[in-house]
């Protein structure tokens, strides 16, 4: 599943011509496990960010799940890069199927050795259990 507005835009369009209609579509792009995100960039590099950031100002990475880049539901991520851009920060959003993954966690040792981030803003810590849990004694057992 590749996901992503331009894929579900293409999606349609084929369905359309399946239907008769002239549309032109193309296959569906591949989507990284891990990657760079930029509004209206399709699959940006580091040095695509750099044309967008402001020169000697600290770089804040953005860590957020790929799943909102298939969606298309990316308004939060847009307005954090906005915020830190009005904070005289440059952003840095990077999606990921999960820290876990060793294609995630080497693109993050590359970007942050390249950059040298003031900070980083993880917002994928969305299922975190407190010491005591059920969960917690649950995974004990």
């Amino acid at each position: 599943m590749q996901g992503g507005p331009a894929n579900a835009r293409n999606l349609l369009l084929y369905a359309a011509a399946l239907l008769g209609r002239m549309q032109e579509w193309r296959e569906p792009a591949t989507l990284l496990r891990a990657g760079l995100y930029w509004p209206g960039l399709p699959q940006p590099t580091l040095d695509d960010l750099r044309r967008h950031w402001a020169a000697e100002c600290a770089v804040v990475p953005i860590v957020f799940y790929r799943a909102l880049l298939q969606s298309g539901d990316l308004a939060v991520i847009d307005a954090l890069c906005d915020a830190l851009a009005a904070a005289g920060l440059n952003p840095l959003p990077v999606y990921v199927t999960s820290l876990k993954e060793p294609v995630a966690a080497e693109l993050l040792r590359d970007l942050c050795a390249r950059t040298s981030p003031a900070a980083v803003l993880n917002a994928t810590a969305f299922a975190l259990s407190a010491a005591g849990s059920r969960a917690q004694r649950n995974a004990i057992r």
